[in-house]
């Protein structure tokens, strides 16, 4: 892919980062649900040179929306930008979450079951517990991908009408350090934007 596709995913990556999948999407929360259960948000966003994040939100019986799945997917430094027809996908029926994520040739799964607490992604079954982030690497990997490790956060999130996924991320150490925001880009464009998305995690 030649530098001027590469560096249009990438913007475009960047400014959608925080929009929800459409079909995922129920009523503004100005009008929050009167009981929990029966509703999900979810999207995908990047949120490091390394990573993209795909998140999937409940709300209690007061309406409030709390963090239910966070999967971190990393690869190798601007995996996301490096073919053409990206785009993901994502939605469900408010027990059960289904998201997938395309990038070129590479498409990514992910099935989360609320109730279990049992996710499956690209096949590797992760029965959570309590947990509710996911480590994910190699995406891009010849090998293929690994789940590294789970880990809970507290799942509090804000309550505008777009969810804030990286004040949660900010939250954990871990996360942050997963993120791998010192990886330097050999676009310089790309690693301008690269600042832009780490910043805005880190809360710089």
């Amino acid at each position: 892919m030649g530098r001027r596709r590469a560096t249009a995913i990438f913007v475009a990556l960047c400014a959608v980062g925080m929009q929800m999948s459409a079909a995922a999407q129920g009523p503004p929360l100005r009008q929050p649900p009167t009981s929990s259960g029966n509703r999900t948000q979810g999207g995908t966003q990047t949120v490091s040179p390394t990573v993209v994040a795909t998140h999937v939100a409940g709300f209690t019986s007061e309406g409030a929306r709390v963090l239910e799945l966070l999967v971190l997917w990393r690869g190798s430094p601007a995996w996301f930008t490096r073919a053409s027809g990206s785009g993901t996908s994502g939605g469900g029926d408010g027990r059960r979450y289904n998201s997938t994520l395309r990038y070129g040739g590479l498409e990514l799964r992910l099935e989360f079951d609320r109730q279990s607490r049992l996710a499956m992604i690209q096949g590797n079954r992760v029965d959570l517990g309590n947990d509710n982030v996911v480590f994910v690497d190699g995406v891009d990997a010849v090998t293929g991908l690994r789940v590294v490790r789970t880990l809970r956060i507290d799942p509090t999130m804000n309550q505008d009408q777009f969810p804030r996924i990286d004040e949660v991320m900010r939250r954990s150490p871990e996360i942050l350090s997963f993120l791998q925001c010192d990886t330097r880009l050999s676009d310089p464009l790309q690693q301008k934007l690269a600042d832009i998305v780490c910043a805005n995690v880190l809360g710089n």
